[in-house]
């Protein structure tokens, strides 16, 4: 009995030599494996039933290896950092729901529905998703997601390629590409991508492009209509646990704020370069000296990124003394300083004149406003001001 995983005898390099082995009986081997206890991914079943495609070996002289197809289409994108942690399931997930969205049966992406792709709907639809891929990677790009640790949602890549395989060049125009955005940053702000994913791959691809088109009988996609944010949100976002968290370091970054220091913008080669990061405004020490509540300390409010050099360099002061440190630093005038800190979205005189709670509230506010403009939608204010800490929830 050999006792090597499934990845082990069928995924690797080894060519299978059909004069001695027939097709049907590598996918026995493949069923008998799998009803033996052995838990076998849908990239590993799927592997099985396309090199037992006996129309594809009578054409081609040969079995069809889906590994090898996947390592050639993996070298592609790794050339977008943003693709990085796409795998080989969410790549046939995407397939199937572009195969799907353009069959004669239900659009769907759920794994038992993967499981039924035939290989010539591979081999048509497969390119076509690269290509869609590619042009995902940019459009993240273009929102400052530049690698895949800062991507809010991942498997939200997966319907964007099929959104641009199902638009095609389409997805470039002005109007349609603004409705993709608004449609991809109400997910996110929305916090829709956490669960019950697959249904809703299947929902956005039907109803975006339409709706992104501004055809007269589009509906609203349910992932722009449910999407919601409550103003209290931005003070339990304090990770990057949470997708909106990120969602709103990227649209800090996508609002052109620049370095305190280098007053460099945030594109891919900077952020690369400077090895930027998310870090307090407010030091945490200076917080904790001023008796500072952890939930305003830690808050994306009282956050923003900038290159790691910079951060060491403010150090633990109060912003009326780093702002000497940026001064010398920087050597740039005040006004230059006062502009590229603004950009932050950040009031310049509530923070020299370190007035923490006059600086949270009007931060929070422009906060709100940047999602309200990602999104399209008002953000529910439900933040009632109290003595004490500044802040209840309404």
């Amino acid at each position: 009995h050999d006792r090597r995983s499934p990845r082990a005898r069928f995924g690797g390099s080894h060519d299978y030599e059909y004069s001695e082995t027939t097709v049907e009986a590598v996918t026995t081997v493949f069923e008998k494996v799998n009803q033996g206890g052995v838990k076998l991914t849908v990239f590993e079943l799927l592997t099985a039933k396309f090199a037992g495609d006996r129309s594809y070996f009578e054409q081609e002289g040969k079995a069809f290896r889906l590994r090898r197809d996947w390592e050639r289409i993996r070298e592609v994108l790794d050339d977008h950092p943003v693709l990085e942690g796409f795998d080989n399931d969410d790549f046939l997930q995407a397939v199937t729901l572009a195969s799907s969205l353009h069959g004669p049966t239900a659009t769907t992406a759920r794994k038992e529905d993967v499981l039924k792709l035939r290989l010539e709907s591979y081999l048509q639809w497969s390119p076509k998703i690269v290509e869609g891929l590619i042009w995902a990677a940019k459009f993240l790009d273009g929102q400052h997601v530049h690698t895949a640790s800062d991507l809010p949602y991942p498997k939200q890549i997966v319907p964007l390629a099929v959104l641009r395989v199902a638009l095609g060049e389409t997805s470039d125009a002005y109007g349609v590409h603004a409705r993709i955005r608004q449609w991809f940053w109400s997910g996110i702000f929305g916090e829709l991508y956490g669960s019950a994913i697959e249904t809703r791959f299947a929902r956005d691809v039907e109803q975006v492009p339409a709706w992104a088109q501004a055809k007269d009988d589009a509906v609203v996609p349910r992932t722009v209509e449910e999407s919601y944010f409550n103003e209290s949100r931005l003070h339990s976002l304090r990770t990057r646990n949470s997708a909106a968290y990120k969602g709103l370091y990227a649209l800090l970054m996508a609002h052109d704020c620049k370095d305190w220091v280098f007053n460099q913008s945030f594109d891919r080669a900077h952020y690369l370069e400077l090895r930027v990061d998310i870090h307090h405004i407010f030091p945490k020490a200076w917080c904790n000296k001023n008796d500072i509540p952890w939930e305003q300390r830690e808050s994306i409010v009282n956050k923003t990124p900038l290159a790691r050099t910079t951060n060491i360099k403010l150090s633990g002061n109060a912003p009326s003394v780093y702002r000497k440190t940026i001064e010398r630093e920087s050597q740039a005038p005040a006004a230059l300083i006062d502009e590229v800190v603004a950009d932050h979205q950040i009031d310049p005189k509530l923070l020299w004149a370190d007035d923490f709670q006059g600086f949270f509230t009007a931060r929070r506010e422009a906060l709100c406003a940047l999602v309200e403009q990602a999104t399209g939608k008002s953000v529910t204010r439900d933040v009632v001001e109290s003595s004490d800490s500044g802040i209840e929830q309404g």
